[in-house]
């Protein structure tokens, strides 16, 4: 993945919606921790009302052919029916070449286990 990937990556970690509108394929599979799946477009709206924030901590992302999967770790918060939720996430994007182009077409996100004691 090239460095351009890279500075599209954090953008994309830190939901900058103009980078979701580019890099997440049309029909991106996206289930969220309570088990809905939504659209791309969905998604997109979560942040651009600003329902939701992502403030990303840790991110892994391995290359294989023409695909990778990015690990992240993140505190997010979420306004659901008027409901906040909060807290730390891990959450896996699976990227795929398409045309020439990287593209998230999965994306799952789980809520993360308490730290070690």
């Amino acid at each position: 993945m090239s460095s351009n990937k890279s500075r599209s990556s954090t953008s994309l970690l830190e939901s900058d919606t103009r980078v979701l509108k580019k890099y997440f394929a049309d029909d991106v599979r996206i289930v969220h921790g309570d088990g809905k799946l939504i659209t791309k477009a969905e998604e997109i709206e979560n942040f651009t009302s600003g329902a939701s924030s992502s403030n990303p901590s840790r991110f892994v992302n391995k290359k294989y052919g023409d695909m990778a999967v990015a690990d992240l770790l993140a505190s997010v918060k979420h306004a659901d029916h008027e409901k906040l939720v909060s807290g730390d996430v891990r959450n896996i994007r699976v990227w795929v070449k398409q045309k020439g182009n990287w593209k998230v077409v999965s994306f799952q996100i789980t809520r993360a286990a308490p730290p070690s004691q």
